[in-house]
């Protein structure tokens, strides 16, 4: 029983310090506003994901880490034809075109190995076509890429 009046002590004289003095009232919280980032932004910050998360088992098999586990082994095709796409991908993040073939690639290598894939690989190859549906189908309106991609 003492503990938990220690507990209540405490917990009642932080929440009274966070008011600050005595009759004071606790000033107010900040509002969270738009950020205001474009969609060319947004699409960067997506492309960098795609691509750090691409380059994990390159840079795994170069550095004889051994732990991405959760990356399907790579192949001596993987090389040649997937990592020129994933580097061009890094090198242009806000280009629709760079990512989606990086994307198409991905989904052809993925296609290739079933069923002799990881469950993981199929969800990700969900979101890749779905990324590729948003770029075909939304080219020429950036609203509805938004509305149906990007956060």
């Amino acid at each position: 029983r003492r503990r938990q009046r220690d507990r209540r002590r405490t917990m009642r004289a932080a929440g009274s310090a966070a008011a600050g003095p005595a009759g004071t009232k606790a000033a107010p919280r900040p509002k969270i506003t738009d950020q205001g980032l474009s969609d060319d932004d947004l699409h960067e910050e997506y492309a960098w994901a795609f691509v750090l998360h691409n380059l994990v088992p390159f840079a795994d098999k170069l550095l004889g880490i051994a732990g991405a586990m959760d990356q399907r082994p790579l192949s001596i095709y993987d090389w040649p034809l997937r990592l020129p796409f994933i580097v061009w991908a890094a090198a242009r993040p806000s280009s629709q075109m760079a990512v989606m073939v990086a994307h198409v690639v991905n989904v052809i290598f993925w296609a290739a190995r079933m069923p002799a894939v990881w469950d993981y690989m199929c969800w990700v190859a969900l979101t890749e076509l779905t990324y590729i549906a948003a770029v075909f189908g939304c080219a020429k309106n950036q609203a509805l890429m938004r509305g149906r991609f990007l956060p």
